[in-house]
C-alpha cells in the first residue's frame, strides 16, 4: 500500500467537535431520522436503555418510511457492528427492557430483514479451552471489536464512546462530525469488511458466519489471516516525511480553509499484524518533537505500549527535555495552576510542560464500585500510572480527571504550536487549558494544529488485543484550531495536576467555576449553551498514589498489565 493513500482534503467548516453526551445522542438521533442512502453503526456494544430504545425507534420509523416510498425495493441498508462477546452478553435489566443489545437489535432485523444487517465479530483469541471456561465478561479481556463509528449519508461520526447509558448522559467523551462524501464512503468500507468476517443476525434469533469464512473459535490461524487480507488495503500508516509535513511551516499562498483527515487501523492480533495505528503515532510524536510542538495524550485507561513509551520519551528528547510544572503550595503566588485548576498564577511559556498526561481519578473511572475482580482495576490503572511517569524523562506533567457523578472517558492526541491568524481572522482564544498559551506573537497564536481522534485508548490492549480506527486531523484553519482548542478546553479544566517529578509537592485546590462549551454541529459560532461545573480538584503526592494498590495487586499488574489493560 502506498503511503498518503487514504488522505482526505475536506472543508473546516463540515468539521465539528461534539463536546457532550446530550450532543451525541442528538447527533445519533438526526443521523438516524435522516439517513437516505446508508446508515452505519460500528461501536464496542449498544446499551438497552430509554435513550438506546429511542435510537433504535427513530430508525425503525426512518426504515419504515423509506421502504414506503421505495417502488423497486428497499434503497437503504443499515449495518450494525457490534462486539460478539459483549454485545450478546446478557445483563439484569428493568422489566420490559431487553437483556443485550443482540436482544435490542432482533425486532428490528425480524421486522427489516432486507434493510437492517447486524453483525457481531467474534476475537480470534478466544478459542480452543479459553473459549470453553472462561465467563462472560471476563473473556472480554482477551479482545473485542473497538472501533467506534457511525456513518449516515455523506456524514461520518468518529468518536471513543459506545451508545449506551452514560455514553449518553455523564461520561466525558470526544466526538467528531465530518461531512465528506468520500471519507464516508471510506469508513463504509471498513466497516464491511469487519462485517463480512462476523456473524450475522438472522430473523429467528440465530447467529451465523459466511460460507466459506473459518470460524474465529474454531480456526483461529485462518481467521486472522482472513482478516488481515480484508483490512490491509483500506489502511496505511503515516510516514516520518508525511508527519514532518504535517507540522511544517504553513507555506506562502496555501489555503487555510481545508483541513487534512488521515484514517488508519490498529488489529495487533491479525495476521500478519496491523499495526498502522503504532506506526503513525510513532512518526507523529517524532516529528512533533522535531519541530517544537507541545503534546497532550488523554486516555481514560492509561497504559501505553513500550512503543509508545518509547515515541513518548524520543519527543521529549527531542524537545530537550523542556521543563517540568512543579507544583508549589496552594497559598504560594508562585503555584502552578490556571483558571479553573486553581489558585496562583499560570507559569510562563517558557516553563510549561512539552507532554501532558490525562487520565481519569479513581472515581471518574468506569470501573469504580464494580464487584468482584473488576474492584481492582482502578488500583491497577493507578500502578500503571506511577510507573509510566517514572519511566518518562523529565518535562511531563499529569492530570487525573474528576467532576462529581461524571466518569472519563475520553482519549486523543492534540499537537499544539504556531497558527497563523489571518488578518480578517476573528478569532480570539480564550481556553482555560493548562496548555494554553497566551502570548500573542505578532499575528501567531499557540493552539492544536493536529489532533488524534478515535476509538484506541492507547493501551496495551488497544496495541495488541482490540481492533481500532483512528483519525489524524491536521489544518492551518485559525477557527477550526480554535475549536480544537475549545474541545480540548472540556477535559482539562476540570482536572488536578500533579508533576511526575515532583509527587510529593503540596496540594492545589479550587472551588472555581468553570463553563463546558458547547457548539451545534458545524457551527463556528460560538457557545450557545454554556453549562455551569463545579470540580473538585485534589493534589495526590506519591504515597497516595501508592497506597492506592496493594503490594500484591502491584506484582499481579507488574506481570499482566502489559497483556491485558
Amino acid at each position: 500500500m502506498s503511503p498518503g493513500k487514504f488522505r482526505f482534503l475536506v472543508p473546516s467548516r463540515n468539521l465539528s467537535f461534539l463536546s457532550t453526551p446530550s450532543e451525541f445522542l442528538r447527533t445519533l438521533l438526526s443521523m438516524c431520522s435522516e439517513a437516505e442512502t446508508r446508515l452505519i453503526f460500528a461501536a464496542l456494544y449498544i446499551g438497552t436503555g430509554t435513550n438506546e430504545q429511542k435510537i433504535v425507534q427513530t430508525l425503525e420509523r426512518r426504515l419504515g418510511q423509506l421502504q414506503n416510498r421505495a417502488t423497486d425495493g428497499p434503497s437503504m441498508r443499515t449495518t450494525f457492528l457490534l462486539d460478539y462477546l459483549r454485545a450478546t452478553r446478557r445483563e439484569p435489566t428493568k422489566e420490559g427492557d431487553p437483556a443485550s443489545a443482540k436482544d435490542l437489535l432482533l425486532p428490528l432485523k425480524q421486522k427489516y430483514p432486507q434493510m437492517a444487517d447486524v453483525r457481531f465479530f467474534h476475537t480470534p483469541l478466544l478459542s480452543g479451552l479459553l473459549k470453553r471456561v472462561l465467563p462472560q465478561r471476563a473473556n472480554e479481556a482477551l479482545g473485542v471489536q473497538h472501533m467506534k463509528c457511525f456513518v449516515s449519508n455523506d456524514n461520518v461520526l468518529v468518536t471513543g464512546a459506545n451508545a449506551s447509558g452514560t455514553y449518553l448522559t455523564t461520561r466525558q467523551d470526544r466526538c467528531l462530525l465530518i461531512r465528506d462524501r468520500a471519507l464516508a464512503d471510506h469508513c463504509s468500507a471498513v466497516v464491511s469488511a469487519v462485517a463480512d468476517c462476523s456473524y450475522s443476525l438472522q430473523p429467528d434469533g440465530t447467529l451465523q458466519i459466511k460460507k466459506g469464512m473459518p470460524e474465529p473459535w474454531a480456526d483461529p490461524q485462518g481467521f486472522r489471516a482472513r482478516l488481515s487480507a480484508s483490512l490491509a488495503p483500506l489502511s496505511s500508516p503515516i510516514t516520518l516525511d508525511e508527519a514532518a509535513r504535517l507540522f511544517a511551516p504553513e507555506e506562502k499562498g496555501e489555503t487555510q480553509q481545508t483541513a487534512e483527515i488521515r484514517v488508519f487501523l490498529q488489529a495487533g492480533f491479525a495476521q500478519p499484524a496491523l499495526r498502522d495505528e503504532e506506526r503513525s503515532l510513532q512518526s507523529l510524536l517524532k516529528a512533533a518533537g522535531q519541530r517544537g510542538f507541545d503534546c497532550t495524550l488523554a486516555s481514560g485507561y492509561l497504559n501505553p505500549p513500550p512503543s509508545l513509551v518509547k515515541g513518548l520519551s524520543d519527543f521529549l528528547k527531542a524537545r530537550e527535555g523542556g521543563r517540568a510544572v512543579v507544583s508549589a503550595p496552594a497559598d504560594s503566588s508562585d503555584a502552578v495552576c490556571t483558571e479553573g485548576v486553581g489558585p496562583g498564577k499560570r507559569k510562563e511559556q517558557s516553563e510549561a510542560s512539552p507532554l501532558t498526561l490525562v487520565s481519569a481519578a479513581p472515581q471518574a473511572n468506569s470501573f469504580h464500585n464494580s464487584k468482584g475482580i473488576t474492584k481492582w482495576v482502578t488500583a491497577a490503572y493507578a500502578s500503571l500510572a506511577l510507573h509510566l511517569l517514572k519511566r518518562l524523562p523529565p518535562g511531563v506533567s499529569y492530570f487525573e480527571y474528576f467532576r462529581e457523578g461524571w466518569s472519563f472517558h475520553a482519549k486523543g492526541v492534540w499537537f499544539s504550536g504556531p497558527v497563523s491568524l489571518d488578518r480578517e481572522s476573528s478569532v480570539s482564544v480564550s481556553s482555560t487549558t493548562v496548555e494554553e498559551r497566551d502570548e500573542k506573537r505578532g499575528d501567531e497564536r499557540w493552539m492544536p494544529r493536529v489532533t488524534v481522534i478515535g476509538s484506541s485508548n492507547f493501551s496495551c490492549r488497544s496495541h495488541s488485543r482490540d481492533l481500532e480506527m483512528t483519525l489524524v486531523v491536521k489544518s492551518n484553519d485559525p477557527q477550526l484550531c480554535e475549536h480544537m482548542q475549545k474541545e480540548k478546553a472540556v477535559v482539562a479544566p476540570v482536572a488536578w495536576g500533579l508533576s511526575a517529578l515532583n509527587f510529593e509537592s503540596g496540594t492545589c485546590s479550587s472551588g472555581a467555576e468553570s463553563e463546558e462549551v458547547k457548539e451545534l454541529p458545524f457551527s463556528r459560532e460560538g457557545s450557545s449553551e454554556l453549562t455551569k461545573r463545579q470540580p473538585f480538584f485534589q493534589a495526590v503526592q506519591r504515597s497516595a498514589l501508592s497506597e492506592r494498590v496493594p503490594f500484591w495487586l502491584s506484582q499481579v499488574v507488574r506481570l499482566f498489565g502489559q497483556t491485558f489493560l
